[in-house]
């Protein structure tokens, strides 16, 4: 139940996208070298592999990054971020702001990619997503976050879908902070979604942790949409994306 588990757990459920050959493999087959489409064995070619960097943030960002290109590469339309378990928003915050012990859910995470998430009817599952309704950390949710994610959501955001935008990504990981955060105000304008003004706020909070903290699944975006969307309700029921995996 501590926060570092939520968010290894929430990462390794990360399931694939797209169909047979042409599909975004799930989580583990970003952190070794196995066969998209076939997980449970080595790849012969065409690996999806790609962990690389000097800690955590910057490994899960190359993810993110990886990921939308694969995407976009493969003619996969949805966003590849659907996992079968999800987190509260305030859970992915605390990671954001760098309350969590980074070195801790990596050695969780390469122990949880062990899991068969596939399971779909596993009723530990559904007990663990029910309990994870609570967040586990109190974190105030930064705004250029709650933009950036709704943008890159894995699914309709106020029943309209947002096109992918890889350029979030790599402006991120550039330190271009206000660029990015244009570039997803303009995808949600483009979607037909009203999104409220919103700028980086300095060094309180780095473009890289934003950057990787967009891959942990978090549940329904109506608080998301109440802090960066106009004319959205702020006590609106949130609900859980359907499991990827």
């Amino acid at each position: 139940g501590s926060l570092e588990f939520r968010l290894a757990a929430a990462i390794a459920g990360i399931g694939p996208a797209g169909a047979g050959r042409d599909r975004v493999g799930p989580m583990r087959a970003n952190l070794a070298p196995v066969d998209p489409a076939a997980p449970w064995k080595w790849a012969g070619g065409g690996s999806q592999r790609h962990w690389q960097g000097a800690n955590l943030v910057e490994r899960l960002g190359g993810v993110v990054r990886r990921r939308l290109v694969d995407a976009g590469r493969l003619g996969v339309r949805a966003v590849p971020f659907r996992g079968r378990l999800a987190l509260h928003p305030a859970d992915v915050a605390a990671f954001a702001w760098g309350l969590a012990d980074d070195a801790r859910v990596e050695r969780l995470l390469w122990g949880l990619l062990l899991v068969d998430w596939s399971r779909r009817d596993d009723p530990a599952f559904a007990e663990l997503q029910e309990k994870w309704r609570k967040p586990s950390a109190q974190a105030v949710i930064p705004r250029p976050w709650a933009l950036v994610k709704l943008a890159l959501w894995p699914g309709e955001v106020r029943g309209v879908e947002v096109r992918a935008e890889p350029r979030i990504a790599a402006l991120l990981d550039a330190g271009r902070f206000d660029e990015a955060l244009a570039v997803a105000g303009h995808r949600l304008r483009v979607a037909g979604l009203a999104p409220l003004p919103v700028t980086s706020p300095g060094r309180d909070l780095d473009p890289a942790r934003v950057l990787a903290a967009l891959l942990p699944p978090v549940y329904g975006h109506e608080r998301l949409a109440a802090l960066v969307l106009a004319g959205v309700r702020s006590d609106a029921d949130e609900t859980s994306p359907e499991p990827a995996a």
